[in-house]
């Protein structure tokens, strides 16, 4: 089976083939492993949560091992995923219990905003280009970096129905109030489309 085939296959046998239990009782982060995405702090502030990490993007092989090593020493269940389609990965985290990061420096992280365009919740460190589609307490949670009794607090809101609903639905607004809805998309792009075409046409 190759992660394209997740249009034809139901959800639970998909997210089985790739190691993944279809329970949402596991968190999400994206990006490739170094420190500077943050992927081996993930994994220490999912510890004693009793949530499981699926990492989608990953390293190499040894890369990847040293990371899933690192997560049984403390207790965390870690799957990695390479190469999946954007469909594939659509169905991982909307099955999943939050899409969390802690990356360094990042200017503005689309991460977050794929998150709330399928109703999962960002649940991301309080710095760089987050804050400015993340509102705290509102559609996600900003967290300072070394408050991890705030980051358990996240996962456990994270789980709860009626927070998940409302945070669904306020992340939603803030793409589109942002404008970055894919109806935007499409106007912006056909703007952009006309005004090359008037700029041809002009003598």
């Amino acid at each position: 089976m190759k992660s394209g085939e997740i249009l034809s296959t139901p959800l639970w046998i998909f997210l089985n083939f790739l190691g993944i239990t279809p329970s949402g009782s596991y968190l999400v982060t994206v990006g490739r492993i170094s420190r500077f995405k943050g992927i081996y702090e993930a994994v220490e502030h999912i510890r004693n949560s009793g949530l499981a990490l699926v990492v989608i993007g990953g390293g190499n092989s040894r890369e990847n091992e040293s990371l899933i090593s690192f997560g049984k020493k403390i207790g965390v269940n870690i799957n990695v995923l390479s190469d999946l389609d954007s469909e594939a990965m659509r169905a991982v985290l909307r099955n999943s219990v939050a899409v969390i990061g802690l990356a360094h420096g990042e200017a503005f992280g689309l991460t977050p905003i794929e998150a709330m365009a399928i109703g999962i919740p960002p649940i991301f460190v309080n710095e760089g280009g987050y804050r400015e589609t993340i509102i705290d307490g509102e559609n996600g949670r900003l967290i300072s970096r070394h408050d991890l009794s705030e980051w358990k607090e996240a996962f456990e809101q994270a789980q709860d129905i009626e927070i998940r609903s409302r945070w669904s639905n306020s992340g939603l607004q803030r793409i589109a109030k942002l404008g970055l809805s894919p109806e935007n998309h499409a106007v912006k792009l056909q703007s952009k489309l006309n005004s090359m075409l008037s700029m041809e046409e002009s003598p």
